[in-house]
């Protein structure tokens, strides 16, 4: 017969894995990485839901809050939403969190720059004569 100590008999209870149904937006912020530190990034953001037209407020977000690849990829001038909402699970238990998605945009290369630079010479040079 093995010897056991209440301490064995003490262990952690299993993770439960209960699903979302619904993420329900409460207040959602758009912007762009303006700097990445070695724990995190600060990006400047204007707020979506009221309507804003220019970026108005900063934010300082930990990289461990990122997916790892989004963590892996970040950069400056990266686009991002930071959307406070609630999940509703599949037992109706409800929870207030955030998320911080970014847009899977390809980059964009000076070879891309030096080709809007000609398109917009040729517009002006439209316009002069």
């Amino acid at each position: 017969m093995a010897y056991t100590s209440d301490a064995d008999e003490r262990k952690a209870p299993p993770e439960v894995y209960i699903p979302i149904e619904v993420f329900i937006p409460i207040q959602e912020w758009e912007g762009y990485v303006v700097e990445v530190g070695p724990n995190d990034f600060i990006g400047r953001l204007l707020d979506v839901t009221r309507g804003d037209k220019s970026e108005s407020e900063e934010v300082v977000i930990p990289l461990d809050e990122l997916s790892e690849e989004d963590a892996a990829n970040i950069g400056e001038g990266a686009i991002f939403r930071l959307v406070v909402g609630r999940e509703v699970a599949s037992t109706g238990e409800k929870t207030t969190t955030s998320r911080v998605v970014f847009r899977a945009l390809p980059r964009v290369t000076e070879e891309d720059w030096e080709e809007g630079r000609k398109w917009a010479e040729e517009i002006l040079r439209a316009f002069e004569t």
